[in-house]
């Protein structure tokens, strides 16, 4: 049996047309507000940061151990200075003709006679005693009337070790004698200096590792 037709028509609503833009595309008559939108979704200031993105911002991957530090390098110590030690020391000259009336007679009569100097801060007697023997280019020390036989040469200290009760002195340089009786007077101002310094009864003299006797007999 056939299905009733209504009895009053349905009109339906009309559907509203967009009006066109000017470049003549359709513009909604309504834009959905931002209310509309999914409150589910997070903002971009609530999104979690990307593995990728945390782990170079922290070096390494989520879970990992911290970098172990490496330690500074430590610099190196200072170098230990040696000790030194203040006071006079004893350099001996020569009394010419003395006859060994102001110390030990030497060579041609002469004596060999001590004098001090006033304090010096050294850390080796010998090797200070010995330098300010040879530093001294004057023939005569000042009003003393005492010659330095060593002032024509051109020596330096080199080393001295002690052994047996014996110091040895090892120089360098050029020596020179002004004859018979300055040889002797040469021996004894550096023997009698290093003998005193080194607290030894008996020196050796080396220059140029040759025993200053056997320098001299050159001359």
């Amino acid at each position: 049996m056939p299905a009733p037709f209504p009895t009053q028509a349905q009109t339906p609503t009309p559907t509203p047309i967009p009006s066109p833009s000017a470049n003549g595309s359709a513009i909604p008559s309504e834009v959905p507000s931002a209310a509309a939108a999914p409150s589910s979704i997070p903002t971009p200031a609530t999104l979690p940061p990307k593995p990728s993105d945390s782990a170079s911002a922290t070096g390494s991957s989520v879970g990992s151990p911290p970098p172990a530090e490496t330690p500074a390098p430590e610099s190196p110590s200072a170098t230990a200075l040696p000790e030194t030690t203040t006071s006079s020391l004893t350099i001996f000259y020569v009394a010419v003709s003395d006859q060994g009336k102001a110390g030990p007679m030497i060579g041609c009569g002469d004596s060999i006679v001590a004098t001090e100097t006033g304090p010096v801060i050294y850390a080796s007697q010998v090797e200070a005693a010995m330098s300010g023997l040879l530093e001294n280019k004057e023939i005569e020390l000042g009003q003393s009337g005492l010659m330095n036989a060593l002032a024509g040469s051109d020596l330096s200290y080199v080393s001295s070790t002690v052994s047996e009760g014996i110091v040895t002195v090892e120089l360098t340089g050029d020596l020179s004698s002004g004859g018979i009786c300055d040889d002797p007077r040469i021996i004894a101002q550096l023997t009698h200096t290093a003998m005193v310094a080194a607290g030894t009864g008996e020196a050796r003299i080396l220059i140029d590792g040759v025993d200053i006797g056997e320098s001299l007999s050159l001359k």
